[in-house]
């Protein structure tokens, strides 16, 4: 793993030099402390995939990305976490390989209304209007990637790709290139 992202790092790198917005001097905030994210995981009572979390410790917490870039992981969990007390210790109901139904919000929706879609994962990308990218952290589908919309429109996408390193290296790699330069530095 220390491999891929040291590839990544030179990547991130090479692309941002060819997009990087002005005024803007690199393209991922600085990577989260160890004490941070301890604190993270055991209020959360999860641990986060070990990609991810390599990734937010060794090189950055949020900056360039696909849609309006990564957010931070403090960011990640604002939409429904403080809403719903366990929703990352919940097992997501995504897994790999299914395809999910038009009205699969619906489909998930439990007797208490809780966003049962949504639990078990970070929104780890905005893609603008209610479009996300998650990152599934608890249950059967640990570590793969969905793309949803965090209103139950459209049917969501799970990607095949194993993690989120895989992933994002893929995203970096996309013979068209990434097309924005993330959000502003939050930190």
């Amino acid at each position: 793993m220390t491999d891929q992202l040291a590839r990544i790092a030179e990547k991130v790198g090479h692309r941002w030099r060819q997009l990087a917005p002005a005024g803007r001097r690199t393209p991922l905030n600085p990577p989260l402390r160890a004490s941070a994210m301890a604190t993270f995981e055991e209020h959360h009572e999860v641990s986060l995939p070990e990609g991810y979390r390599r990734f937010v410790l060794e090189l950055g917490d949020g900056g360039f990305g696909p849609g309006y870039g990564l957010l931070t992981l403090e960011h990640a969990t604002t939409m429904w976490v403080d809403e719903y007390p366990g929703h990352l210790a919940e097992p997501s109901p995504f897994k790999p390989g299914r395809s999910y139904p038009e009205n699969w919000w619906d489909v998930f929706s439990g007797e208490d209304e809780r966003p049962h879609p949504l639990q078990g994962s970070l929104s780890i990308v905005s893609r603008g209007c209610s479009d996300i990218t998650l990152l599934v952290v608890s249950g059967p589908g640990r570590g793969l990637l969905v793309e949803a919309n965090a209103d139950g429109f459209g049917m969501p996408y799970v990607h095949k790709d194993p993690d989120f390193l895989t992933w994002y290296e893929r995203w970096l790699d996309d013979e068209t290139g990434p097309t924005r330069a993330g959000p502003a530095r939050t930190s």
